[in-house]
């Protein structure tokens, strides 16, 4: 099935402005949308049930980045800027210096002072973010190293009452200035008419949503709600069983071989589906499972959909719950090494 944003997302625009009448639909769909992105893109979402002010949005999406930011380390602008194995002490720190000097001059736009502190965090495991530093400059800077070319920022508006429609306006058009990334504004429909969504100088698509399965409320949150995309051949930020797996079977020569992190396949009909962990050459695909994919029907019928064309397509699916691989991850390493084995012996 298409995605609806497929077809105005398409267009390069700074900003898109897209009101709705189902924003739990919509925002479901910018998620799914997020995952047929390529390698070079990357797609950071953030919703609030009720708007605050701009400078608590702003904050809101800087922190977003860098929490993004350190779960990626050492991980940026394309590059791997310092190895976990490296020999500690002076020798380490060399090596650090070394590829920060480097990034700095291929990379015109970052600032150096700005990147040895954020290193120097990173490794601490403390985020990279500075209340006492200018916000143009923490976005800027941490916009690319969460992603150095095509970054996708999405905010959306849950609440029907046009009341923050300005903060949420101003805070999109400031992101775009500051940071260069595209700018999706997703808003409920009953902001048509307010002047300060009026503001936006684009014209607002109007899309209608496939609703929820009868029954099932919409999720809502205290806060800000986030969604990021993970780095292609990485564990996703917000996924400590994907993170635990990464480490696992990078150490594992067999299954280092042949398996890769977050993926894009297409299957028959043209679909993209990001995988957790895939073998193109044996065509297994294994999916890592939070708890939202057994709560939620939607998301269990989105996967059951899943599962049904990779395997048309030829993949064999593996699922392993988060609790699974938290709890017993040599059992979680044993069922992928059965089905990558079974798949060899197979494919002969």
């Amino acid at each position: 099935m298409t995605n609806p944003l497929d077809a105005i997302l398409t267009i390069t625009r700074p900003l898109t402005a897209v009101l709705t009448d189902d924003i739990d639909a919509g925002w479901a769909h910018v998620e799914s949308w997020g995952d047929t992105l390529d390698g070079d893109s990357r797609l950071v979402a953030c919703r609030w049930d009720v708007v605050p002010r701009i400078d608590d949005v702003i904050d809101d999406v800087i922190q977003t980045f860098a929490r993004v930011a350190l779960a990626d380390w050492p991980h940026w602008y394309g590059s791997v800027l310092a190895e976990k194995m490296a020999p500690v002490g002076l020798e380490q720190d060399l090596h650090l210096r070394l590829s920060l000097q480097q990034i700095s001059r291929q990379q015109l736009h970052v600032v150096s002072t700005w990147l040895h502190r954020a290193a120097a965090s990173c490794l601490a495991q403390a985020m990279p973010f500075y209340k006492e530093v200018p916000r143009e400059l923490q976005a800027g800077q941490l916009s690319l190293a969460v992603c150095s070319k095509n970054l996708v920022v999405a905010l959306c508006a849950a609440s029907e009452q046009s009341v923050g429609a300005g903060a949420l306006v101003a805070a999109a058009e400031w992101l775009h200035r500051v940071t260069g990334a595209r700018v999706i504004l997703l808003a409920p429909m009953t902001w048509q008419g307010s002047a300060d969504f009026q503001r936006v100088n684009v014209e607002p698509e109007f899309l209608s949503f496939v609703a929820h399965p009868a029954g099932q409320a919409p999720t809502t949150t205290i806060g800000v709600q986030v969604h990021v995309t993970p780095l292609e051949g990485l564990p996703h930020p917000g996924s400590e069983a994907e993170r635990a797996l990464y480490e696992r079977i990078k150490a594992d020569e067999e299954l280092a071989a042949c398996l890769r992190f977050n993926q894009t396949v297409v299957v028959d009909l043209q679909q993209k589906f990001r995988i957790d962990i895939v073998s193109r050459s044996l065509k297994v695909a294994i999916e890592v499972d939070g708890d939202d994919h057994r709560v939620s029907a939607a998301k269990y019928c989105d996967d059951c959909a899943r599962d049904y064309r990779l395997m048309l397509s030829g993949y064999l699916v593996l699922r392993l719950p988060n609790q699974l691989v938290l709890s017993d991850p040599e059992l979680a390493m044993a069922r992928i090494r059965d089905v990558v084995r079974y798949r060899r012996r197979n494919s002969l």
